[in-house]
Order: structure tokens, then sequence, then C-alpha cells
């Protein structure tokens, strides 16, 4: 790295106890991950190129991934692998494998009334019962504060479904772009850069009055 170049310090990332720190844990990895181009090896599994030399530099990397994630586990990776304590070699060394053991394992551990009460509001709120956007989508994002799981569709659809009464024919617009594929990255960033503009025009509103 040059000497001109920035030097980043990352946070430290948190050892996981479990459902009660497991967004700031998992944020936590994300960052680490994204900063050394790893966040791919979270998404899915991949069989990594053929060529040996790309092979062994691709193996690096996922090693890299795997390490960043099982680093701040600490008791919580022997429940995950409960073979190992036996003193066989029960890792794989998968980080999308480890990611998806970690979220599961967290996930059930949560209290399952706590998860349906969540579920059922998400599933139900809407827009126009909110004084703003924001508001609608802080809450919408509480099932993912509390760990749970959800695929990304579903939520697109429970967050698109609260829309309506805000915006219908915006919903329809992301509806259309979601065929298209937009992913869920897109579609958040869309409408948090929304509910910012909204609020933007809030204040400038109030500044005005």
């Amino acid at each position: 790295m040059g000497s001109n170049e920035a030097q980043v310090e990352l946070s430290e990332i948190p050892l996981l106890t479990g459902e009660d720190n497991f967004r700031e844990w998992k944020s936590m990895v994300l960052l680490h991950l994204k900063y050394f181009g790893l966040d791919g090896f979270v998404k899915k599994a991949e069989k990594g190129p053929a060529d040996p030399t790309a092979r062994e530099l691709w193996t690096q990397k996922k090693t890299h991934a795997y390490s960043i994630i099982r680093g701040k586990l600490g008791a919580i990776f022997w429940r995950l692998q409960p073979e190992t304590i036996d003193g066989k070699d029960g890792e794989d060394f998968e980080p999308h494998s480890l990611w998806n053991k970690i979220i599961k394992h967290v996930v059930s551990d949560a209290s399952e009334e706590h998860i349906h009460t969540l579920v059922i509001e998400l599933a139900t709120i809407k827009s126009e019962n909110f004084s703003t956007l924001q508001e609608f989508i802080d809450r919408a994002m509480r099932l993912e504060s509390a760990g749970f799981h959800l695929d990304n569709r579903f939520m697109q659809s429970f967050v698109l479904e609260g829309l309506k009464p805000h915006n219908e024919d915006w919903v329809d617009d992301l509806t259309t772009q979601m065929d298209l594929g937009l992913d869920y990255e897109g579609f958040m960033k869309q409408i948090t850069t929304a509910a910012n503009e909204e609020s933007d025009g809030g204040s400038d509103d109030d500044a005005e009055n």
C-alpha cells in the first residue's frame, strides 16, 4: 500500500453470543468481508475456477473469508460443529455453509413467539399508518434486526404491499424493475433514497414555515 493511500482501521468484530448481539456481529462481519472483497463467499457456494493458479488464489480468499466468520464465534462454533469435539475434523472451511449454519442456529434459539409476532407485524403493516416513509421502513426492518433470516424476495413483497397506500404507481414500477432483475440491494437503495428525500423535503418545508 502506497504512503499516500488512506489507512482504514476497521472496528473489531464482537464475539457472537446469540440473538442479543447477532445484528451487530453480522453487520461487522459483512463489513470486514466487503472491505477485503470477500462478501461473495457468503452469498452463494461456488466451485471456484478450474485453472490451478487461479484456484489457489481463490482458495486463499475463501479460507480468509471463513476465518473472518469463524474467528468471532466462540462457544457457538462447537454447537454448530459438534463432531470436532470428538477429535474428528468436521470443519469443511466453507464460508457459505458456516454462514447459513450460524443464521439457522440463532433463529432456532430465538423466541418462537417473538418471531411469530414480528412476522405478523411485517405482513400487516401499512405505510399509511406511519407519519413518514422512513418510520415505515424502520418498522419493517425490525424483523431483520431481530436476527430472523427471511428470503429477500419475501421481504421485498412485504415492503411493497405495505407501500401501496403511499404510492401504488411507484409500487408497480418497483415490481416491474424486480421482474427485470432489480436485486434486493438496489430495491432497498431506492426505498431509502425516497425516504431520505421525503425527510429532507419535510425539513425544508418546516424551515420555510
